[in-house]
């Protein structure tokens, strides 16, 4: 099971058009410093993402800054289909089915395709689910 700061207070830079995400000194103002994706940065509160910019300290690092608010990710979610009790973890998007898995079950973000997230479960495999069937972790 993941960390409550992982469930709820962090988030996961990712560009899908890149390899890095640009951390600015201000709204859409100079770049301090360009992190990789799937950095994970911090918010002060519980990890939503609201505003077009986002005041985010980078983990690990001294750096503050802001990021756009289209390339911040939860870094968990939980997998939740609506229409039944589980969803499929596939190869690929579209791809063949690797294993169900229950509604509930926590999984890490790993990046975009198209409609599609690709998830680390805490085993270390990875797959891709339908980005629909995955919900915010309960955290409140």
């Amino acid at each position: 099971s993941l960390s409550i700061h992982q469930q709820c207070f962090s988030l996961t830079a990712y560009d899908p058009d890149d390899s890095i995400v640009n951390v600015r000194d201000g709204p859409n103002v100079n770049i301090i410093e360009a992190i990789p994706n799937l950095s994970t940065v911090s918010i002060e509160g519980p990890a939503t993402v609201e505003a077009e910019w986002q005041d985010v300290s980078v983990n690990d690092t001294d750096t503050q800054g802001y990021i756009w608010g289209e390339l911040l990710y939860r870094t968990a979610y939980q997998v939740n289909d609506p229409t039944d009790t589980f969803a499929n973890l596939r190869d690929a998007p579209s791809g063949s089915v690797i294993t169900p898995l229950s509604n509930g079950t926590e999984v890490l973000f790993q990046g975009t395709e198209g409609d599609w997230t690709q998830v680390q479960l805490s085993n270390g495999q990875t797959g891709y689910i339908s980005t629909p069937l995955l919900a915010e972790p309960d955290c409140f």
